[in-house]
């Protein structure tokens, strides 16, 4: 950037400056117009003239995208600015009415320069404007201090921003909104605008003290513009240090404030201080602020007779049809109409006369006729003496929200009546309320009981829950005797207020084991030979037909017992046991039909899941004894070392469909087998025993390999022994002088062994390979043979240990060979089941597992 400076034929000086083609330019523009006015002795231009420069070279910047050259030359009759562009497209003005983004800065310099224009030059244009020496009129202060608050009496005065406004020619703070009064403490106005920094404690962020010849107020007082420059601030909150963005410019182009300039301190934090170019934020606040705000604002002079508008903005004109020149002059009675409310009227009214703020809904008149309703919040706006100066109005149009306020009140209306037709038959509201809240009552605890009773398959647990939900839902004490086999009643369970004994773990156990009930009441023995329950209202002081001594002694309370009830516990026709329910005198309660009833449905869902129970753990047994039978005994054979294991993942019977077999042929050779029926229940496990005794016998025979699973599938086709089924049936040979042994194996669908070898490396044996078992196949069945060395390790599985739902089968059996390679060969074949089953298993069983591990010596 450079400068010179020269004079012109007419005896004035020119002054001339290089400026680059970034964002800053508009900035240095201004800057440069200012302190060359200032040496011209053109200070009454400062303003006009460097806002007409910004908004040229704006133009320019945003247009041309080359160098810019600014010029001042001053004449005896005013001054000359000149831009200079390397762009050869003429600057464009629109009309006063349209609503573009675009062209606004050139209808301000048509608006305030004295003469305008644009001329072609060697390599681009020039655009100039020229300002005469006309006689200043200089504006009263009471009247610039107060204009301006009054556009935004919302937004500025009670804006958390503070706001100044500062007289250029004395340097003062005239007025401070009310953010700003918090900032300053009590600071009497008009007052320099470096003593007002001192008195709001403003610092640099650094924490220095403000220069008062350079700091962002003191430059805003010299005319200049400020654009978020970071201060910081204590006063206002206690000597906590706030970040403040100082942004400040002259406000020449209003009339009334041409010797003024704003400055608004907003507080931010750092990492929200934006990166919008400060001119442009100048520009958004100046052009947009107050005349394309969606807000309605008029300005009215009291002075003149009966208060006529001398201002509004568009945002009035678009929401009543009535534009500035129909406005102007008029009090804004013509607005009203015959529906509008003379008391809003009046309370308009009063608080004009009285000079103070009001807002009250009227309803109103757009320009063509339609009615609408307008919120009008009225604001006086008062000089540095408390004089009243003008009025603000913002209107808003809530036809809307006072619509939906008149349904309301027609609906509360509605509302009242039904409430006063409901009191009248109150009592009989109350009595209904009641009965379904004890219905409502009733129902929750059945569904409780449903929900826990259905939770587990323990007898002794089912027991001792019922005790739970019984006490205190609906007596104070509750009992469970249930039966053996013979007939006799064994007490398990007992609940109190404050009282819990655990159910007898054993609930279905024989019954040796538990301690029987000493005394056996009188109403207990009754209802379990009839199977009807008994309601005893009031006990009085026969207690000893539902009581033991042992009950009395546990709980004391129980001699003071009011009322109680016996109700068999029975399931399916079969005579479980009886629930005692009793109330004390503690408490108040009666048991009456009411709670008999409720008692009776809650026993019965008890005795369903007690039975339920009871039948599992029948289940259970079986299975178990079914599973031991299935499963084989390994037998010791000479040269071999035999581990193996089976793990069900079914959770009723604990049987599914895989097996494992081992046996020693009569030909001293080994007959070793594993697979897998489809299912995992007692059916597949019942096809599994059918499927390895059957293989059993043909092995027997010593047939070779292939021939074993042909001659099984032919049978399993034929009978229909199960669905499909996959097997691997293998004949490990003798030893031979070398020590060595062959192992003939076929395999039926199966996934396939795993030999890990005397070096611990191990791979994967996947000859001999044909169909499941029950599919339908062509031609024999394949074979094939295997040499196995001294040391060397089978291993036999099924798909639990290698298959996960949503997983690549490869990957588990990649992970299975590692997991073997890893655990080496010299732990022996039970420290491999045991390894294989924890890293590939350990406790996300999915699937059965059945593992056999065979090692040769």
């Amino acid at each position: 950037m450079s400068a010179t400076v020269g004079s012109d034929s007419g005896g004035g000086r020119s002054v001339e400056i290089m400026l680059g083609s970034d964002s800053g330019s508009p900035r240095r523009a201004r800057r440069f117009v200012t302190d060359s006015l200032h040496r011209m002795g053109l200070e009454r231009h400062v303003d006009t003239a460097s806002l007409l420069v910004s908004e040229l070279v704006t133009n320019a910047l945003v247009h041309a995208r080359g160098e810019i050259v600014t010029r001042v030359t001053s004449h005896p009759d005013g001054l000359r600015v000149e831009v200079r562009d390397t762009s050869e497209v003429a600057p464009v003005m629109h009309a006063r009415n349209v609503d573009s983004e675009t062209g606004r800065g050139m209808l301000v310099v048509s608006e305030l320069a004295d003469e305008w224009g644009a001329d072609p030059g060697p390599e681009g244009k020039v655009v100039w404007f020229e300002l005469r020496n006309h006689p200043l009129r200089p504006a009263p202060v009471s009247e610039a201090e107060h204009v301006l608050a009054g556009f935004l009496p919302r937004v500025v005065q009670q804006a958390p921003a503070g706001v100044l406004l500062v007289d250029l020619r004395a340097g003062d703070v005239t007025y401070a909104n009310a953010r700003a009064c918090d900032m300053a403490g009590d600071v009497e106005l008009p007052v320099g605008i470096d003593a007002w920094a001192r008195a709001a404690e403003l610092r640099t962020p650094g924490g220095e003290p403000l220069d008062d010849r350079d700091s962002p107020l003191a430059r805003v007082a010299r005319g200049l513009s400020v654009s978020g420059e970071p201060v910081t601030v204590s006063a206002s909150w206690g000597g906590e240090q706030r970040e403040v963005r100082v942004t400040g410019f002259a406000l020449g182009p209003v009339p009334a404030l041409r010797q003024h300039a704003l400055v608004v301190l907003l507080e931010t934090a750092p990492a929200t201080v934006g990166a919008q170019d400060g001119d442009d934020a100048l520009r958004a606040l100046r052009d947009r602020a107050v005349v394309a705000t969606d807000i309605s604002f008029t300005i009215s002079d009291p002075h003149q007779p009966d208060n006529p508008l001398v201002w509004v903005n568009p945002a009035f004109s678009r929401m009543t049809g009535y534009e500035l020149a129909e406005t102007a002059g008029r009090n804004c009675r013509f607005l009203q109409g015959s529906g509008t409310d003379p008391l809003a009227v009046a309370e308009l009214r009063r608080a004009q006369a009285e000079r103070r703020a009001t807002t009250v809904t009227l309803l109103n008149y757009h320009k063509n006729g339609t009615a609408f309703w307008n919120e009008v919040s009225l604001s006086p706006v008062l000089d540095g003496a408390g004089g009243l100066t003008h009025f603000v109005g913002v209107q808003a149009d809530v036809t809307a929200r006072v619509q939906t306020e008149h349904e309301r009140e027609a609906a509360h209306r509605a509302e009242r009546e039904a409430r006063a037709e409901a009191e009248r038959a109150r009592v009989e509201a109350e009595q209904a309320r009641a009965a379904a809240e004890a219905a409502q009552r009733q129902l929750a605890l059945l569904a409780e009981a449903t929900t826990l009773l259905s939770a587990t398959l323990a007898a002794g647990a089912e027991v001792e829950r019922l005790t739970e939900l019984a006490v205190p839902v609906l007596a104070d004490w509750c009992a469970v005797d249930l039966v053996d086999p013979s007939g006799m009643p064994y007490r398990v369970a007992v609940s109190g207020e404050g009282l819990r004994t655990e159910a007898t773990a054993a609930a279905g156990a024989d019954p040796v084991a538990r301690p029987p009930t000493s005394q056996v009441p009188t109403a207990v023995n009754k209802v379990l030979r009839d199977g009807r329950a008994l309601l005893l209202a009031d006990l009085g002081d026969d207690r000893s037909a539902v009581l033991t001594d042992a009950d009395e002694h546990g709980d004391p309370r129980l001699r003071r017992s009011r009322s109680a009830m016996v109700l068999p516990l029975q399931a399916r026709s079969q005579m479980l046991g009886a629930v005692t329910i009793v109330t004390t005198q503690a408490s108040g309660r009666r048991l009456g039909a009411q709670a008999l009833d409720l008692a009776t449905d809650l026993v019965r869902r008890a005795a369903l899941a007690v039975d339920n129970a009871r039948l599992y753990m029948r289940e259970h047994t079986v299975a178990e004894a079914l599973q031991r039978s299935l499963l084989p005994a390994l037998p010791q054979v000479e040269g071999l070392d035999v581990a193996a294991r089976y793990l069900a993942a079914s959770v009723g019977a604990e049987v599914g469909g895989d097996w494992y077999d081992l046996l020693v042929l009569p030909d001293g050779a080994v007959g070793v087998a594993i697979g897998d029926v489809m299912g995992h229940d007692l059916a597949a496990a019942a096809a599994m025993g059918q499927l390895r005794s059957v293989l059993r016998s043909y092995a027997w025979e010593g047939d070779p390999a292939a021939l074993v699973l042909d001659r099984l599938d032919r049978l399993v086709q034929g009978l229909g022994m199960a669905q499909l089924a996959t097997a691997i049936y293998a004949r490990l040979e003798p030893a031979t002088d070398e020590g060595r042994r062959l192992l003939h194996y076929a395999n039926a669908g199966h996934l396939p062994p795993l030999l890990q070898r005397s070096d611990g490396t191990a791979t994967y044996l996947s000859g001999g390979q044909s169909v499941l078992l029950g599919a339908p196949a062509q031609g024999e069945r394949a074979q094939a043979v295997e040499p196995l060395t001294s040391g060397a390790t089978l291993l036999l599985y099924t798909d639990g240990l290698v298959e996960r739902r949503g997983a690549d089968l490869d990957r588990g059996l990649g992970l299975l060979r590692s997991t073997v390679e890893a655990a080496g060969p010299a732990g022996g074949p039970e420290a491999l089941c045991d390894r294989v089953l924890a890293d590939l298993v350990g406790d996300r069983l999915a699937d059965d597992v059945a593992l056999l591990a065979i090692r040769i010596h």
